[in-house]
């Protein structure tokens, strides 16, 4: 029987991260591939609570369809955490996602026609090339260096493709490398924006988990002509399960996701939305991010202490101030899928290989490492056995 697919189903590929998310089902295997945050610090009793509390008092209302915006409660908690974070705005400015995945979705279908031009930055979150390759863009890749994307790097390209949709950029402790946009970079991105009328699109899921240095404003912060699309999360700061996010961005680009997500979804899961919603009057987030990062510091330090001590010298790393990942560059004889292989066979120890986060492949000789939902030992443990395999790499015939 022939089915007749359409085009975009050949860019139909599993995520390698998702489905490296089976492998921890085997308890000898240790892994740093997924970025999933640390269960162990999931506010349980708190949301227990929450739950309780909206359904013996809405819980009739809460299994009710509800307007595609959000929550208005939620939305309006959420606006006062971005407050917090120097972004002021309101209530029309917000609309409550399914995670900030489908953010990430949505604004492929608002912006992108085939062969049109996305700037993204080298190397990128695959969940978001995956997001916006369905609607076959062509991805231009921007250099980055320890202080995020390079602005000279950029305006080249800016320069070199008028007709550019928008800019992608993680700011904060960005996925994959864990590296984090100076100050200077988050202005001068605002600027070049408005220069070259392109849209910033600024995926936000880690800005609160900081553990070292000096915390900054989002990039948002500095948007006084409604270029930047800011894309916030409940995930890692507090709990993935109930797929809560949100857009913030101009009344009219907010408008326009609300109709896509209404042919997509109608609406994000109320119940989790009040639920989360009571969480956050009940409780001091705040005190709860504080917690978790004190945890991620512990975990972020142990993983860099091995790097330095046991890895061969001649592999560098990232140093990330926050967040959950480390990015490793090798030597370019290296193959990142070799490794991979041999790790899992030889010392059950899994990661993701690097060439997922470039959209055209290549950088064979690098890997991403998840230090957040392994507990300490057994980041030690893993660590140690990565670190027999490089050795063994190393003299191998691989490497030679």
């Amino acid at each position: 029987m022939s089915i007749k697919y359409a085009e975009r189903m050949n860019e139909a590929k599993p995520s390698f991260i998702r489905e490296s998310l089976k492998y921890p089902a085997d308890p000898s295997i240790i892994s740093f591939a997924g970025g999933n945050p640390d269960a162990d610090h999931f506010p349980v009793k708190a949301i227990k609570d929450a739950s309780v509390h909206v359904f013996e008092n809405d819980g009739a209302s809460a299994l009710q369809y509800a307007i595609t915006e959000g929550y208005v409660p939620l939305r309006v908690s959420i606006l006062a955490h971005m407050s917090g974070r120097g972004v002021d705005a309101s209530i029309d400015n917000i609309a409550i996602l399914s995670g900030s995945q489908q953010g990430l979705d949505l604004t492929g279908k608002a912006f992108i026609d085939k062969d049109d031009v996305v700037i993204i930055e080298s190397p990128s979150y695959m969940g978001a090339i995956n997001a916006f390759k369905y609607y076959q863009p062509k991805f231009i890749e921007t250099a980055m260096d320890e202080n995020g994307m390079d602005m000279d790097d950029l305006e080249a390209k800016l320069k070199a493709n008028p007709r550019a949709k928008f800019i992608y950029t993680i700011p904060d402790f960005q996925n994959p490398t864990g590296r984090t946009m100076s100050l200077e970079r988050r202005q001068r991105i605002v600027e070049l924006a408005e220069k070259y009328e392109v849209i910033i699109v600024e995926d936000s899921p880690y800005y609160d988990l900081r553990f070292s240095g000096q915390k900054l404003p989002p990039i948002k912060h500095f948007d006084k002509a409604g270029k930047v699309v800011y894309l916030g999360s409940m995930s890692k700061i507090l709990c993935p399960a109930m797929r809560v996010g949100w857009v913030l961005a101009s009344e009219e680009i907010v408008n326009n996701y609300v109709v896509l997500k209404q042919a997509t979804d109608l609406h994000t899961n109320e119940l989790g939305q009040r639920i989360i919603s009571k969480y956050l009057i009940n409780e001091d987030l705040d005190e709860h991010i504080v917690e978790i990062n004190e945890a991620y510091r512990v975990k972020r330090d142990i993983m860099l202490k091995i790097l330095d001590e046991e890895f061969p010298k001649e592999i560098k790393h990232t140093c990330p101030a926050g967040g959950l990942f480390v990015w490793l560059i090798l030597p370019d004889s290296y193959d990142a899928q070799e490794i991979f292989s041999k790790a899992m066979k030889e010392e059950k120890v899994c990661f993701v290989p690097g060439d997922t986060f470039y959209p055209y492949g290549g950088h064979k000789n690098t890997i991403r490492l998840s230090f957040a939902s392994m507990r300490d030992e057994q980041i030690i443990e893993g660590m140690k056995r990565l670190a027999r395999v490089m050795h063994t790499y190393t003299s191998s015939e691989a490497y030679l």
